[in-house]
């Protein structure tokens, strides 16, 4: 099943993903068992950024670009995430449902965690300074809105890249992913006091 949204005002249009419902609840299905791939677990630090150096690897065969944006609800005390029919354009969500009805009672936390987020998934292998593989080992990488695209509506400095959002370097660079001419990138993590499950 594929749901395509329309293409949006921020630039995001010529790249963004058409959301394909079933090859992205195949990948979250996939990560975290044993068979599946694993999430790529980035090293960081209490008080300073740490490099990890990785590859995105070329886009699946059943996806159009080499990322996949996907509306997703994290639910459950393991935050499991589950795909927001209503955001892919398929269907009504008794998850958006629920959060609707604590935002009308007055209860914005509770709404706030339930409403969805877009996450962006990328296929990634780990290098190392030299550009030789680490691991013969391939990791989702996921990644949230402002890591993926940036604060909307902000104007990003194309030679500072060390502030830019990963869909910048698409946009200056072409095809990351491509064997020949795609690079490598630098992932600078520093844990999230506020958020210990989140780092970058």
């Amino acid at each position: 099943m594929v749901a395509k949204k329309k293409a949006t005002d921020d630039g995001l249009g010529a790249w963004a993903s058409t959301i394909d419902v079933d090859a992205t609840k195949q990948l979250l299905d996939e990560i975290g068992t044993t068979q599946g791939l694993p999430w790529l677990k980035v090293e960081s630090s209490d008080t300073k950024y740490i490099p990890n150096l990785v590859r995105v690897c070329p886009k699946r065969p059943e996806w159009t670009h080499p990322y996949q944006i996907t509306p997703v609800h994290y639910l459950g005390p393991q935050n499991r995430m589950v795909i927001c029919p209503k955001e892919a354009v398929s269907g009504e969500c008794p998850v958006c449902v629920q959060s609707w009805i604590f935002f009308e009672a007055d209860n914005k936390k509770a709404a706030g965690q339930l409403r969805s987020k877009f996450r962006t998934f990328l296929n990634v292998v780990k290098i190392n300074k030299d550009g030789s593989l680490a691991e013969e080992k391939i990791f989702v990488l996921g990644l949230n809105q402002m890591q993926f695209s940036g604060k909307r509506g902000a104007k990003f400095d194309l030679d500072e890249e060390g502030d830019l959002p990963l869909f910048e370097f698409f946009k200056k660079y072409g095809d990351l992913s491509h064997v020949e001419t795609g690079r490598n990138l630098i992932i600078k993590a520093k844990k999230d006091t506020s958020n210990p499950n989140q780092d970058f």
